[in-house]
């Protein structure tokens, strides 16, 4: 153990000796070490692979488990740590069974109504504000009270003889492992790609009022593909003149320049009006 730093060598003996009293109850143990440098890649050399072997073996015998890893960070992994969305998962409810559907072998889709009501709560986080990740991947922010929006606006607080959902294009989510149970669908890594405006105009101006039956039309599709989810922005948020700028938004490099300004002390507009 001379090899090792002294600190590394004086908590890994409290954790043996924790261990040791914990172990005759039958507790099970596995352990992760992280080696983490402001590096900007990961290089090293052959001692240090013996090292982080030695190590990990020790650790083997001395705890009597194999369930022992050395993982090395370097400034790339720590960044896209940093950058890795928050998983979520929600359930949205609809008016009736969503329509399932599937095409080939590349995914399948869910499409259905949602009651303008159902809605709101779906986008509601539990201190009662926007969950404003879920609009992380979509090209721009809300562009506040623009004409479209206080049309959308207005057919929210006034209803008439007609459905939301017949006077608006609607919503598009993409998201991972569905589960659906009756009229609920849960799905996890949720992005709202198309919609932003039509689904800040429910949570500001809609009451939440269940009794209300109008709906928005939600399209659900079932995504991990990177290169498929940069095509439906792009084709989503093509109906409507849109720049390429505006549609690069979501590229990595993109995000990069972002946190390298917010660390500088200034702001970069990635997404137009955030």
């Amino acid at each position: 153990m001379k090899r090792f730093n002294s600190d590394l060598v004086n908590q890994t003996l409290l954790l043996i000796d924790v261990w040791k009293k914990t172990a005759i109850s039958g507790g099970k143990i596995s352990l992760e070490y992280l080696y983490i440098c402001n590096a900007s890649d990961k290089k090293y050399n052959t001692v240090f692979t013996q090292k982080t072997e030695q190590l990990v073996d020790a650790t083997k015998n001395l705890f009597g488990t194999s369930d022992v890893c050395f993982s090395n960070y370097s400034s790339h992994e720590l960044l896209k740590l940093y950058q890795k969305q928050k998983s979520n998962r929600i359930a949205i409810e609809f008016k009736d069974r969503p329509l399932s559907t599937d095409f080939n072998e590349n995914g399948i889709g869910y499409i259905g109504t949602v009651k303008l009501g159902q809605y709101r709560e779906f986008l509601t986080s539990d201190n009662g504000e926007i969950r404003d990740d879920l609009f992380e991947s979509n090209i721009r922010h809300f562009q506040g009270s623009v004409d479209v929006n206080k049309k959308i606006k207005d057919s929210i607080e006034n209803p008439s003889t007609e459905d939301f959902w017949w006077l608006n294009n609607g919503i598009t989510i993409i998201a991972e492992e569905p589960k659906e149970v009756g009229k609920k669908l849960s799905i996890e890594n949720i992005q709202i790609v198309n919609g932003l405006q039509t689904s800040y105009s429910i949570f500001n101006h809609h009451t939440s009022d269940l009794e209300d039956n109008r709906s928005v039309l939600v399209k659900v599709i079932i995504n991990k593909d990177k290169e498929t989810t940069d095509n439906i922005i792009a084709s989503t948020n093509s109906q409507s003149p849109v720049s390429a700028t505006l549609l690069r938004a979501t590229e990595p490099v993109q995000k990069d320049i972002e946190q390298f300004f917010i660390n500088e002390g200034y702001y970069y507009d990635r997404r137009k009006n955030y």
